[in-house]
Order: C-alpha cells, then sequence, then structure tokens
C-alpha cells in the first residue's frame, strides 16, 4: 500500500503508474472520510476471507464530533498494489494505521491475511504485523548508515527471512527503485 497526496486521480496515476507495474489501484480517501477506488479490476464483493485485506464497514473517531472514516467497506486481494490516495487531513495515515492494528476503529472489523485484527490482542497484532506488514513511514525511519537495500533487509532478516536480501531487491524494483539499491538515504 503506498500513500500519496496527489490532488486528483489523474496526477496519482501518472506519479505512481510510471514507477510500479502493474499500476496501482486508486484507493481514494475524500475530505469527508468517504472512500472510493478507481481502475480496481480485481474488485470483488466482501467475502468472509476472501481478500488479503478486509475493510468492512469501519468507522473511526477522535469523538463524537469528529468522526475521520465513515463506514469503509474494501477488499484487496493477496499481491495487489494499491495506492491511497486524497487531501492532507482526509484520513489516509488513518486508513493504514487501521490495516496495521496500531489504531482501533469506533466500529466494524479489519482483517488481513483472515485475521480479524481486533479480536487479537496487542501482541498478536505485532506478531501478525511482523510476519505480514512493511510500511514505509512519511518520515521514513531509515537508518542513513544502511543503503536502501540494507534498510528494507533489516527487518526481513530480524524476522528470519533467510532471503532478505533477494526479496529486498525485488520489492525495490518493483516500486521503481531498482536503480537506487545502493544509495544511503539523505
Amino acid at each position: 500500500l503506498l500513500a500519496s497526496q496527489a490532488p486528483t486521480v489523474a496526477d496519482a496515476r501518472a506519479l505512481l503508474g510510471e514507477r510500479i507495474a502493474p499500476p496501482p489501484v486508486l484507493v481514494i480517501v475524500a475530505p469527508d472520510g468517504s472512500l472510493s477506488v478507481a481502475d480496481a479490476p480485481d474488485a470483488r464483493p466482501l467475502e468472509p476471507h476472501g481478500g488479503a485485506v478486509r475493510f468492512d464497514d469501519v468507522r473511526f473517531g477522535y469523538d463524537h464530533d469528529r468522526e475521520i472514516l465513515h463506514g469503509i467497506s474494501l477488499e484487496i486481494p493477496a499481491g495487489r498494489t494499491v495506492a491511497v490516495v486524497g487531501p492532507s487531513g482526509s484520513g489516509k495515515s488513518t486508513l493504514l494505521g487501521l490495516l496495521a492494528g496500531l489504531d482501533t476503529p469506533s466500529s466494524g472489523s479489519v482483517c488481513l491475511d483472515g485475521h480479524d485484527l481486533f479480536s487479537l490482542d496487542e501482541d498478536g497484532r505485532a506478531v501478525l504485523r511482523a510476519r505480514l506488514l512493511g510500511f514505509v513511514f512519511q518520515s521514513f525511519q531509515l537508518l542513513p548508515a544502511l543503503n536502501a537495500e540494507e534498510n528494507v533487509m533489516l527487518p526481513l532478516e530480524l524476522a528470519g527471512n533467510a532471503g532478505a536480501s533477494g526479496l529486498a531487491v525485488a520489492m525495490l524494483r518493483r516500486v521503481g527503485l531498482g536503480e537506487r539499491l545502493r544509495h544511503y538515504p539523505k
């Protein structure tokens, strides 16, 4: 999943589509917290345990007056690249935080690989996160002494993945960074 503040679907497609093959499905979070999907050839109705990621009528808010996400229902099949786009403050980071189990929805369910995240305790969510998710945060959180490949390899190696280097290279190439494997963060 990628997040972008591109102002329009065309801008997001131009920005992300050039670097990622096949072009990503765009999940658009509107300023009012509603969600739509653009060019989703793999879109399917919600099915129990049908997708790698599933949001079912998810709502999130900080109090009764400030609901950020309004009844989000979305399924993303395994292996599909998705870009979450929308203006600043629309709920993109909140959506990703819910996917990771870092934030708790006001209502609804979030399933990852068939597991209802919020039926698990924090330790259970952490184990699932370590096994299934990787995030590049807005502030990147990269280690300056490691190059791009090494920064991507680090969590894979910590998880005991023997093929960390090959997987890191493949993922960096997939997002258009194959020529920057030996580059260091600035």
